[in-house]
């Protein structure tokens, strides 16, 4: 995608296209798949938002980095892309020393959002109320609305969102912790996704000091179960593809599967306080009205960590004691009024740890077949 909107070569460390006025020297981004069909004479004949002047320019945010080469050598302060291997420019070694990393020119704390004004698109627009740099939870959402997970290669669209919202956090103007919570696990999921979709621990790692930020940072209750929610999955995605000992290992932490279910202690109550309040504001409206409409209200919530908590408890090594104490969990969480996708896949784990029991009883054998026959119908 990005290779066919043409502006590939113009890409700046954080996979994004940015046009700078020459004049006021305000600057503007766009992403470049919005850029297909917009010729770059077109792009730069527009006129600048902040002062009205015609004519701006493209410009490149690189990183630069003082290397020293371990095999030859070779000092050189280098242009880095990081989707280009960082080689000595002498003898090609990539055994480099780096410091004194630093994006020249330097990011604009605060930008504005051109590609919008400009692009052949089918889906429906809606302009970005703030600009870039100023709002954190509406850079989050701009950023996961672009964001394709349905394609062949989702997983370079989850990396270049994790790039952008990095940069903004290293370089935005933001004045509330919240803003930062918002980024940061932003940043932490679309890093998860990636790792999920390749298996690179690095990502997973990056993902959970993410999450354990944001939990830093989060002062709000509701913020802090979300925050320790995210931790406890963060854990579990690695537990998912790799075995206990060697995330241990490679994580340098130890009794990492009992700091996931810790942190999902943490979110139920956090979740449990916020449903107390919801059912408070609701009883109080007048008429009955509801209150409006939530992705998920805290008490589904508080469903879907009891899953996890299930799921975390029948990663290997367990055994049948704690497979049934995963299996507590998926009940408890099926008593939930949840939607029915959650509640199926909830059924479907059940089912899964009822089977893989070494010794069950003859009500769980049936508990089992009724949990996969519901899935399968």
């Amino acid at each position: 995608m990005f290779r066919a909107c043409g502006y590939a070569d113009e890409l700046s460390y954080n996979a994004q296209v940015y046009v700078q006025c020459p004049s006021c020297s305000y600057e503007e981004r766009a992403f470049p798949p919005h850029l297909i069909m917009v010729s770059p004479e077109k792009l730069l004949g527009t006129p600048c938002p902040a002062c009205g002047k015609k004519g701006r320019a493209l410009v490149r945010h690189l990183e630069h980095v003082d290397i020293h080469c371990a095999d030859c050598g070779h000092q050189d302060r280098l242009e880095v892309l990081p989707w280009v291997p960082l080689r000595c420019p002498q003898c090609q070694s990539q055994r480099l020393e780096e410091e004194n990393s630093a994006i020249e020119p330097p990011m604009p704390a605060v930008f504005g959002e051109l590609g919008e004004r400009m692009t052949v698109f089918l889906g429906e627009h809606k302009r970005k109320a703030h600009p870039w740099g100023t709002d954190g939870p509406d850079d989050v959402m701009r950023i996961s609305q672009e964001t394709v997970a349905d394609e062949p290669d989702a997983h370079l669209h989850w990396l270049v969102a994790a790039m952008f919202v990095r940069s903004l956090i290293t370089f935005g103007a933001y004045q509330e912790a919240g803003d930062y919570v918002w980024l940061l696990n932003a940043d932490g999921n679309f890093s998860r996704q990636f790792y999920r979709m390749t298996g690179s621990f690095g990502m997973a790692l990056h993902a959970l000091d993410c999450y354990e930020d944001a939990l830093r940072m989060a002062s709000d209750d509701d913020d802090r179960a979300l925050c320790e929610h995210n931790v406890a999955m963060g854990i579990n995605s690695m537990l998912a593809q790799y075995p206990l000992e060697a995330v241990e290992s490679a994580s340098g932490r130890t009794q990492i599967r009992e700091a996931a279910l810790a942190a999902c202690e943490r979110a139920m109550a956090g979740y449990a306080a916020a449903a107390m309040r919801e059912a408070k504001a609701r009883s109080s409206l007048v008429g009955g009205n509801d209150l409006p409409p939530t992705t998920l209200s805290s008490e589904q919530q508080v469903a879907r960590v009891h899953h996890l908590m299930g799921d975390l408890l029948e990663r290997p090594p367990t055994d049948d004691d704690q497979r049934r104490r995963a299996i507590e969990h998926y009940t408890i969480a099926l008593g939930t009024p949840a939607p029915e996708s959650l509640l199926a896949n909830i059924r479907r784990s059940r089912g899964g740890v009822l089977l893989a029991l070494d010794h069950p009883t003859d009500a769980e054998s049936a508990l089992a077949e009724s949990d996969l026959r519901s899935v399968l119908e």
